[in-house]
Parts: structure tokens; C-alpha cells; sequence
């Protein structure tokens, strides 16, 4: 039906224009009654509600995964007689997977966590959506620790264009602009690039929690408990000699398939140097790939963890996603295939950093090209990218370890949790990075 409507809309050019101001209008009412009713009645009795020590990590569309994921991982090994660590989700799913596990969840927006938020001393969140509508007006006394969801090239936060074309106004009650007692970011670099993006307090360097799992075999096998799911399949393939390749695209807004690839092509070129090419689509994809009958062609679930598996790749082929960057501490090649990158960087998203200059390896933008390229790496074994590699590697983090979530907790203990008499007998050092200003 909704359908049906949107079509009869789109051939009626004076009925779409008034069904999108009036859209439009109603959604600018509900947001202004929102931020109303947070600041005039919520945000006040935050205030007098006295807080305990519940650490809450909370994602930016509710789902368990990346930095949170291992994160929260992590910190459900450690003590938590003196703190209590809950994921904090609105989708029934993720809800259910937590508490089959045995791991403390609160579903949102029910009036018994309503209350809680109400009491929470930390919030921990991988990017701003989650300030939207009236989640933070409860957690509006909560300190704010922002570990974002990546490092990347794409412009973010309060960098944006479309932000910064906004009037001071407006800009002073969208989400990028919200305050944070603490960001993360993981390296100088990219507080030199990403740090003006974001409205903080405090700032460390540091590594990204998800990139644990390459350094720590017990983080990969947490994260693979929980998503019950298994890599030994593919692990399989490589003790049989198979290369595994992986491909990640981008997500697009606009596009419904994989056009870039023909896939029969690719079977049977990856059939003849024994590949195995894995697809990774974004989970906004919403394409179906005909993989039926292509042996050689894996589809990898597109809500699943790609962490595990890249630890195990070959050889990764992507494009604009900050993907390659965590790839980088593998230092294994990289393909980029930026076939429609006029299109994209021009419009679709600007990119912060020159794109040319922080991608160690080929760039191809035709199939034909691309096959050619990985037959070099994988078959022939050639790679004059190693030492570009390695600079950009050192330029996004300035921490190539395991101890990410050690790190980031501890900073936060010490200075939003313990008292001031034991923060000075218990501080942090972080190489000199513990706080940086922008």
C-alpha cells in the first residue's frame, strides 16, 4: 500500500511537493515537542536523581557489534561487584541474543530502563545517533565517552557538509553537536583530521576495541561464542590451499546491485588460481547476489561479525571503507576498487583526506583490471606496497596491540569513577596521549 502510494506520488509532481512539506513539517513538531519536553521536564529530574555505577554502552542503530561489542566483552570479565555493564538496545533481537548469553541488557524504551537512565554514572557509544529523540535528556548527567565506530576518510560529526550548512540555531540542537566528557580517537593524526568533528572535554589516543581480536585469540573466540557462529569453514578452505579473498564494498544509497562484478567471470577466474572471493555487502545493502551454482563465490551474511574473518584473508578489496585501515595491522595487500568514485566522493560523500595518498595499493575501477591485480598479489606473490603499507598503518594508530578495551577502561575508571584521592594513586599513563588538545 505504502508502496502503491509513494509511485502515485512520484507521477503527480504538485502531490509529492506538499506530501514532503508536510512530512517535513510534522517531523520538525515532533523533534521541537521532544526537545521541549527533555529539557523542561526529564533533564530536570536527571538532576536530582542520584546516580549509581551503571556503565551502559549504547550503539548507534542498537545493534551488538565493533568497538562496543568487544568492549563490552571485555569489561563483563571484569570485576563487577563495584560496576554494572549493560547494553542498552532498542531492537528485541539483540535484546534476546544478550540475555540468552547471560549478558546484562536493558531494552529500550520501556518505563522500568527509562527510570535506570535516569541513574546511569558512564554512557559508552560508538557514534551520535544515539543522541537523538529523548535517550539523552535521561542520560543527560551521564558522562559521555565516545569511541566512534572507526577510523575512516569520510567527513563526520560536525564536520559534515550538510551540518555545516546548517544556521547556528539549528546546528546547536543536532546530534553531531553533542557534548562528550571523553573521545577516543587512534592516533595523533587523526586528532589532527577527525578531533574538530566532535564536541568534547577530554581526549585520548588510543587503539579501536574491535581490532582487539587480531592480537588476542581469547577476544575472537568471545566474539564468535556470542555470535554462535564459527569460522572453521573458511579456515578449512585454507588448509586445502584455497586463497581467500574478501570484498567489501561501500554501502550507496542508490544502488540495488553489484554491477561492478559480472560473477560468472569471477567464478571462473577465481576456479582457475583456486580462490575463494568472499562477498561482504554492507547490511543497508539491498541487493541479492546470484551466487547459485557459482562454487568459487562465497555470499558472507551481511549482519554478521567481519572481524574473524579478516583475520584470516589473504587479501582485502574495498573501496572507500575505513575497513582497509583496521586491515592495515595485518599487513597483508590491499585492492581498492573505486569504480564510481566521481560519483561518490563528488556527491554522494566528501572525503577528509586525500584519497590517493592514504591508500596503500592498487586502485582499479574495471573487473578486467581488477583480476589482473589480484593474479599479481596472490598468485605471483608481488607486493611494492609493504612499506606504504606500514607508513599509513603508523599514521591511523598509534597502537598496534591487544589492549584497546584495557586501555580505554582503565582511563575511564580512574577519572569518571574512582574518587580523587585514589585517581592519584591509581593514574593511567598512555604514552603522554592520555590529553590533547585539537
Amino acid at each position: 500500500m505504502l508502496e502503491k502510494l509513494k509511485l502515485m506520488l512520484k507521477s503527480n509532481t504538485v502531490a509529492l511537493v506538499t506530501y514532503r512539506l508536510i512530512r517535513k513539517t510534522i517531523k520538525a513538531f515532533y523533534k521541537a515537542t521532544q526537545t521541549i519536553l527533555g529539557y523542561l521536564l526529564i533533564a530536570p529530574i536527571s538532576y536530582v536523581v542520584p546516580k549509581k555505577n551503571y556503565v551502559v554502552l549504547t550503539s548507534r542503530f542498537g545493534d551488538f557489534e565493533g568497538n562496543l561489542k568487544y568492549l563490552y566483552l571485555y569489561l563483563n570479565d571484569q570485576d563487577s561487584k563495584n560496576n554494572q555493564f549493560i547494553f542498552l538496545t532498542k531492537k528485541d533481537l539483540t535484546y534476546k541474543r544478550l540475555k540468552e548469553s547471560n549478558l546484562k541488557a536493558w531494552k529500550y524504551p520501556t518505563v522500568t530502563t527509562l527510570l535506570k537512565l535516569l541513574q546511569v554514572k558512564i554512557v559508552i557509544v560508538d557514534g551520535n545517533e544515539w543522541a537523538t529523540g529523548l535517550k539523552y535528556f535521561f542520560l543527560i548527567r551521564a558522562k559521555k565517552v565516545q569511541i566512534w565506530h572507526g577510523t575512516g576518510l569520510k567527513t563526520i560529526g560536525l564536520l559534515k557538509p550538510n551540518y555545516q550548512r546548517l544556521s547556528k540555531i539549528h546546528k546547536a540542537f543536532r546530534k553531531e553537536n553533542t557534548p562528550y566528557d571523553l573521545v577516543a580517537l587512534s592516533s595523533d593524526y587523526q586528532v589532527e583530521t577527525r578531533g574538530k568533528a566532535f564536541n568534547y572535554k577530554e581526549l585520548i589516543v588510543n587503539g579501536l576495541p574491535r581490532n582487539d581480536i587480531f592480537f588476542n585469540e581469547q577476544f575472537l573466540e568471545k566474539g564468535l561464542a556470542f555470535d554462535g557462529t564459527s569460522i572453521d569453514e573458511y579456515k578449512k578452505l585454507k588448509e586445502e590451499g584455497y586463497r581467500l579473498i574478501t570484498y567489501t564494498p561501500t554501502w550507496r544509497k542508490h544502488q540495488n546491485d553489484l554491477y561492478q562484478l559480472d560473477l560468472k567471470e569471477l567464478n571462473q577466474f577465481a576456479k582457475e588460481h583456486k580462490i575463494k572471493f568472499i562477498i561482504k555487502l554492507h547490511y543497508k545493502h539491498d541487493c541479492n547476489l546470484e551466487t547459485q551454482g557459482l562454487e568459487n563465490i562465497i555470499e558472507y551474511d551481511k549482519h554478521a561479525d567481519i572481524y574473524p574473518l579478516l583475520a584470516i584473508t589473504d587479501l582485502l578489496i574495498t573501496d572507500y571503507s575505513s575497513i582497509y585501515l583496521d586491515y592495515l595491522l595485518l599487513d597483508k595487500p590491499i585492492i581498492f576498487y573505486p569504480y564510481d568514485s566521481q560519483d561518490y566522493i563528488d556527491g554522494e560523500r566528501a572525503l577528509l583526506v586525500d584519497y590517493e595518498k592514504t591508500t596503500p595499493g592498487p586502485k582499479v575501477y574495471k573487473q578486467l583490471d581488477l583480476q589482473n591485480e589480484i593474479f599479481n598479489s596472490v598468485v605471483e606473490g608481488t607486493d611494492i606496497y609493504e612499506k606504504s603499507r606500514n607508513n599509513m598503518r603508523e599514521k591511523f594508530f598509534s597502537y598496534a596491540d591487544g589492549d584497546a578495551s584495557k586501555r580505554i577502561w582503565e582511563y575511564i575508571k580512574d577519572n569518571f569513577i574512582l574518587s580523587n584521592s585514589t585517581k592519584e594513586q591509581s593514574k593511567v599513563n598512555l604514552n603522554n596521549h592520555n590529553k590533547m588538545d585539537v
